[in-house]
């Protein structure tokens, strides 16, 4: 059957012929020395990066993704540094020359890679077991080389983990950023639940420094908490500032204020006041002196200056 549209012809006869493709698997490798990237065919051959091409699920050239199945790192004595994937693939039309990459192969009972430093073995969420559901329904990207491990991993009851460690002497830092147009560039992060930030040490052991805005009903809060025991409450009973001392300040165009100048500066004025009388005027100090200087003490010590 031959069928037209404007232009063109195109035949639907299966007298035509066929060509039966076959799928094998191999390995993509990468050689420090030589900075050569290719395919390890299942006979051990290499094939150059010429030759390669890979499936994507985009549909045309300004979108997509930069990635491809890891490799087979070869250090510079010939040593495997890193174990990549198995890739299935096929040659197009039967050639050499023309390999189609299909995506990596792996086995449904994902055999466990090696731990790392501290025990963790991150490619157990790899692993998939035939006889739970929840193993099947679940959905993880697992991307791990000796200077990062990221994870992302939804499990099969609506919650998203995601994780990122720097190895060595890696950063691990992640960055966002949002450049709008003139008063956009906006960022909204909306939730109903809590939002809890906690800051550790580089060793995960202590903790540095809690944001957290809970909003369970009737004990609704923004807290924040440092390591040295500072505490900023806000609640429906009004804010708490916990703390060795306190600094509150101004500043004007001459001079900075401060509530601890404030405070004292106003009861060394009330211990030198004097009040007309008509015996003359009262003569300071007050007789209650010490309890005036207790309130200045009392402020010198919660407040301080700069």
């Amino acid at each position: 059957m031959t069928m037209y549209a404007e232009g063109f012809e195109y035949s639907l006869d299966p007298s035509r012929g066929s060509s039966q493709a076959t799928f094998e698997i191999g390995t993509l490798v990468f050689f420090k020395k030589d900075k050569r990237f290719c395919l390890k065919d299942q006979n051990g051959s290499l094939i150059d990066t010429i030759s390669l091409g890979f499936l994507t699920d985009e549909w045309n050239t300004l979108d997509g993704t930069g990635k491809v199945p890891k490799p087979d790192i070869i250090g510079e004595a010939g040593e495997i540094e890193e174990r990549g994937d198995k890739v299935v693939y096929t040659a197009i039309n039967g050639s050499r020359n023309n390999i189609l990459i299909l995506g990596s192969y792996q086995s449904l009972l994902h055999e466990i890679g090696t731990k790392d430093a501290e025990g963790k073995d991150y490619e157990k969420n790899l692993t998939l077991d035939g006889e739970d559901i929840k193993s099947l329904l679940k959905k993880t990207v697992l991307r791990r080389n000796k200077k990062r491990i990221y994870e992302v991993v939804e499990d099969a009851e609506g919650n998203l983990t995601l994780y990122l460690e720097g190895l060595g002497e890696s950063k691990g830092s992640l960055s966002i950023k949002v450049k709008g147009t003139e008063n956009a560039g906006n960022v909204k992060l909306e939730l109903n639940g809590k939002f809890l930030i906690i800051q550790k040490d580089t060793g995960d052991k202590e903790v540095i420094a809690t944001l957290e805005m809970d909003n369970t009903k009737d004990a609704e809060k923004v807290k924040i908490l440092d390591k040295y025991k500072n505490r900023i409450e806000l609640n429906k009973k009004g804010a708490v500032v916990e703390a060795e001392t306190i600094h509150i300040t101004g500043k004007d165009a001459t001079k900075e204020i401060t509530m601890k100048k404030i405070l004292t500066d106003l009861v060394d004025a009330i211990i030198k006041m004097t009040q007309p009388t008509t015996n003359g005027s009262t003569i300071a100090p007050p007789v209650n002196m010490a309890d005036f200087m207790k309130v200045k003490q009392d402020a010198e010590k919660l407040l301080k200056e700069n």
